[in-house]
């Protein structure tokens, strides 16, 4: 079979037709037709148009490549918020149920984890419609600052006195708890690795993922030396969570806008790929949430 006929017969049958019209009947144009051919079904598809084939193809040679597929369409940060809200959730739970915390302080918190999930389907349903791509722009708006998560926060500790109180002493104790879900920061090794593979911008890779790769990784050495019972004390543990901070904030957070505002040259891809799915819900939601388990532990340092 040609490479022409090839082609027209992996394509729904809507579109073999026009392509059958296009292409040249003779044999001896088949070999020159058949890309044309291609380009030309291929052109009818909208998700071709908006350069979001999801084919599954690896960008280099058109094979099947999981890995490309998997960091491309769907990546690790929906099961990173899924963990997010099961443990602030369990933390509500567990310190109404041993009575640490106000059963107001406790709803209190179980609402912000509905209001942040909400937040996540309003993300997405914004992304899908190319909306925050549209409109957010990094130039005035370094990483979607001020982060929703963070007003959400402020939001209820104002409308709640009990919240906040009850959010530190839930999510502080136990301080194994904490560990855990820094230790979860390591899979910012995975922005490097699509970086690698043209899907992440070099620059945040550089001034956000490998600085979030160190903490992660020094939060496996603090869950050692905690097992060992090598335990931090009160406030070596809050200036650790401070340097979880500052290794967001405030270069990270900078480094979005920085080509825009030409501090460093345009990115391949641009940076403006953190407005759609599924990075998106890094800057939004996900990276916003670890820094406030941050900013509770790091709390102590405030007196």
């Amino acid at each position: 079979m040609s490479e022409q006929g090839l082609t027209v017969t992996l394509l729904p049958k809507g579109w073999q037709g026009t392509i059958a019209a296009a292409s040249p009947t003779s044999p001896s144009k088949v070999e020159q037709g058949g890309n044309s051919a291609a380009a030309a079904g291929l052109a009818l598809l909208p998700e071709v148009e908006q350069g979001r084939v999801g084919t599954m193809a690896s960008a280099d040679g058109g094979n099947y490549s999981f890995s490309v597929w998997f960091f491309k369409y769907v990546g690790f940060l929906p099961l990173i918020f899924t963990v997010q809200m099961c443990f602030f959730a369990s933390r509500a739970i567990d310190g109404m149920v041993s009575g640490l915390i106000t059963s107001h302080g406790g709803l209190a918190i179980l609402l912000a984890c509905v209001l942040w999930t909400a937040w996540y389907l309003v993300v997405r349903a914004l992304a899908k419609r190319d909306l925050i791509e549209k409109y957010v722009k990094l130039r005035y708006l370094p990483m979607f600052w001020p982060p929703v998560p963070w007003v959400i926060v402020a939001g209820l500790a104002a409308l709640a006195p009990d919240f906040l109180p009850s959010l530190i002493a839930a999510v502080g104790t136990p301080r194994l708890g904490i560990i855990c879900m820094q230790c979860i920061r390591i899979l910012a090794v995975m922005s490097i690795i699509k970086a690698r593979q043209g899907l992440f911008p070099p620059l945040l890779a550089r001034l956000l993922a490998w600085p979030d790769l160190i903490f992660g990784i020094s939060a496996w050495l603090v869950l050692g030396l905690h097992f060992g019972g090598l335990e931090l004390s009160r406030t070596a543990f809050a200036a650790w969570n401070l340097c979880g901070i500052l290794a967001i904030i405030p270069i990270g957070t900078f480094s979005f806008s920085m080509p825009a505002l030409g501090f460093a040259e345009p990115q391949s891809p641009p940076v403006e790929v953190m407005t759609r799915l599924p990075l998106v819900w890094g800057p939004s939601t996900v990276v916003p949430l670890f820094l406030v388990i941050s900013a509770i532990a790091a709390a102590p340092l405030l007196g």
